[in-house]
């Protein structure tokens, strides 16, 4: 996937600390959040003002099933926490998340599709 001109892919770090890409990149996208909570001031009047709480945030991946797409399989079905990394470009975005969903799917004479969701699980860095 490009997203102005620069390669986007989805990857995790597997047990001997290798980054593996999740499979052949169609799609990936992050997505952040931080919940509001609305205040009350003297000066807001009838408007409503609010204050940033807390932060959340997910990864999805879309692409094709590669020979590792078993170790996805089984990383979502032991609920294990694992160290992901969206790189676009020189960027990347890198935190602890688990597999919320995933979706495996093809059709006779083309290559399986693999669908994920991942929600993150404490803080994301941005390098």
């Amino acid at each position: 996937m490009a997203i102005h001109g620069k390669d986007c892919y989805l990857s995790y770090q597997n047990d001997e600390g290798e980054w593996v890409v999740f499979g052949g990149e169609k799609t990936c996208s992050f997505n952040g959040s931080t919940d509001m909570q609305e205040c009350a001031s003297p000066d807001s009047g009838a408007s409503r003002e609010y204050v940033p709480m807390k932060t959340g945030w997910t990864m999805a991946f879309e692409g094709l099933l590669l020979d590792s797409h078993t170790d996805v399989m089984l990383l979502w079905m032991q609920r294990r926490k694992i160290l992901v990394r969206m790189t676009v470009g020189n960027e990347k975005k890198t935190g602890y998340a688990y597999i919320s969903s995933v979706n495996e799917s093809g059709t006779l004479h083309e290559m399986g599709r693999l669908s994920l969701s991942l929600q993150g699980t404490g803080p994301v860095s941005f390098t």
